[in-house]
């Protein structure tokens, strides 16, 4: 009995020491060595509210709090007052154009008193469904980023970028029926 529990403890030790010597060995870090780098391509996932300066075309500049954009329009509320604006994407000068296409099509609140629109039809409804399932895929795709760039395992590194690929072919599938229904 002896000699099986002493065999057993053996074991265990070497396992052990295994898989610190595999993970040192695949990390680089053989026997103290330096560590290479896992490079790691995180895309950068702009979500809402974002805190913006724009320039309108005519040479005006604003400090905003982006709440939502569609494809020609940007609702806003201007900081100083938190009073809340729509205003036209045409309208801001290239920069600032660039900036705000970075956010997430979304759907604009009370827009159609804004921008002059009639009431949302039953393919607008589907559109902004379509819409905010893209909005949690990039929510999800901001936490899976930031386990990511605190993540020590190459694994689950691994596991991550998988998860994020996924849900990146799932927002352009979304968004390629988004282009579909215009």
């Amino acid at each position: 009995m002896r000699n099986f529990l002493i065999s057993i403890v053996f074991f265990g030790i070497a396992a052990y020491i295994g898989f610190i010597a595999y993970n040192g060995w695949s990390l680089g870090d053989w026997f103290g060595g330096s560590a290479k780098e896992v490079e790691v391509e995180a895309a950068e996932v702009f979500s809402y509210p974002g805190y913006l300066e724009v320039e309108s075309s005519d040479g005006r500049t604003i400090e905003i709090k982006l709440i939502a954009r569609n494809e020609t329009h940007i609702q806003f509320e201007r900081t100083t007052d938190s009073k809340r604006f729509t205003y036209p994407i045409a309208s801001l000068v290239a920069e600032s154009r660039s900036e705000v296409l970075k956010y997430p099509i979304s759907v604009l609140i009370d827009a159609g008193k804004h921008i002059g629109e009639a009431g949302i039809g039953l393919e607008d409804a589907y559109v902004e469904q379509l819409r905010e399932a893209i909005r949690r895929i990039d929510e999800k795709a901001v936490d899976l980023n930031a386990t990511l760039s605190s993540s020590q395992s190459i694994t689950e590194k691994r596991t991550i970028l998988r998860k994020l690929e996924e849900m990146r072919s799932e927002k352009n599938e979304l968004e390629a029926k988004i282009a579909e229904r215009k």
